[in-house]
This record gives C-alpha cells, structure tokens and sequence, in this order.
C-alpha cells in the first residue's frame, strides 16, 4: 500500500469522525394522546393470504429455509464423515 492509499483511508476517517463529533441530534415529542387504529389478527392474516405477492415470497421463503437446512445438515454429516467423529 502506498502513501495514497494511507491517506485516503485516513481521511475517509477522519470525515466520519467530524461527522459524529459536529452532528446535532434534534427531538421533537410527539402528541401523547394519539392512538393507533387497532387491526384484529384473523383481519391481517387475511390480508396476508389472499394477496398473490405475499404468498409468492412466502413460498420463496420456505424454499430457501427447506435448502438451508438441507445444506446445513450435510454439512454435518460431511464433517462427521470426513473427521471421524
């Protein structure tokens, strides 16, 4: 690494550190007497299952999970295989 590269990467910290050490955090408080409508469960569940998207990533999803445990449990026995163990 050359002198060029050193500095970039020094400078690239110190920017983040002037950035943390310079910043203003601003809160403003919110009305206290606000209530948030209330959806029932078996109303969001339904909406959940009768939407095409959501069951499409859901299918997605447990592909992915059947494949990781797949992977994750030949692992397994790959090292008890090949290790002996």
């Amino acid at each position: 690494m050359d002198c060029a590269d050193e500095r970039a990467v020094h400078s690239g910290s110190a920017a983040d550190a002037a950035g943390i050490l310079f910043t203003k955090e601003r809160v403003t408080l919110e009305a206290q007497n606000s209530e948030k409508p209330s959806v029932p469960f078996a109303k969001q569940l339904k909406a959940i299952f009768t939407d095409k998207y959501m069951l499409i990533i859901l299918c997605l999803l447990l592909i992915f999970a059947f494949g990781a445990s797949i992977k994750n449990l030949s692992l397994v026995y790959f090292c008890n295989y090949v290790l002996g163990t």
